[in-house]
């Protein structure tokens, strides 16, 4: 099965290639590998805060063990990620900041607005 690979990563600088995403201007905070389309460099696709940010967004209000009384997460829909960087796989693994890993089909990124 082919899937698409999302990560995180805290690095600063830009990449010298393109193709079909703008250069990140600040630091790279996720990084989209795998069967895409469209890189921004020779490792994949980078995003910066406000290239995510120009993305289309969603807030989720939720409960969770680590807060008292429910909390609002918000960042840009998955789907709107995959389309970006034109993901061509049946599956994404995601990856943490603390390496927890996932790996979930593209189709529910699609069917639910789920948001990274």
């Amino acid at each position: 099965m082919k899937h698409i690979l999302l990560f995180c990563l805290m690095m600063s600088g830009s990449l010298a290639m393109a193709d079909g995403l703008a250069q990140p201007e600040g630091p790279v905070i996720l990084t989209v590998s795998g069967n895409i389309t469209h890189t921004n460099g020779p490792d994949g696709a980078s995003f910066d805060r406000a290239m995510l940010a120009a993305l289309e967004q969603r807030t989720t209000t939720t409960n969770t063990p680590w807060f008292d009384g429910p909390r609002d997460f918000d960042g840009p829909l998955a789907i709107a990620i995959l389309d970006a960087v034109g993901a061509q796989g049946q599956s994404m693994r995601v990856i943490a900041l603390n390496d927890y890993a996932a790996e979930l089909p593209i189709d529910d990124a699609r069917a639910y607005p789920l948001a990274f």
